[in-house]
């Protein structure tokens, strides 16, 4: 899974940036074979004034996976970061969840199964 960080008003020194990339591999992990690609967008909207303005958009997209796209505004990164990536897995385990149901609803149920081959014998 490739994961790009950018940033915009905002310096991210080692430790946060390796935080990021932990709650990264945190939420997004068990869905790696879906998930290729991460792109983390953090920005400072109002400067020093403080309150609600850490600005995150998290993008995910894969092979097969239609990209999902989230973004929060929370008080600091770190809590941005983890919020967003909470949200944006829930959003890749719904569509999963949707691509299988619409994979099985094509399929005959074993029930039905049984009941063709009975047919055909």
């Amino acid at each position: 899974m490739r994961i790009r960080v950018a940033q915009k008003g905002i310096k991210l020194d080692d430790e946060q940036t390796a935080f990021i990339k932990g709650k990264v591999d945190t939420a997004l992990g068990r869905l790696s074979a879906h998930v290729r690609w991460v792109h983390i967008q953090l920005e400072d909207t109002n400067g020093p004034k403080g309150g609600l303005d850490k600005r995150c958009v998290v993008s995910v997209g894969g092979d097969r996976l239609e990209t999902r796209v989230v973004e929060v505004r929370d008080v600091g990164v770190h809590a941005a970061v983890a919020h967003a990536l909470d949200i944006v897995a829930r959003a890749v385990i719904r569509w999963l969840g949707r691509e299988r149901d619409v994979v099985n609803a094509s399929r005959p149920t074993a029930r039905a199964r049984r009941g063709l081959a009975r047919q055909t014998a």
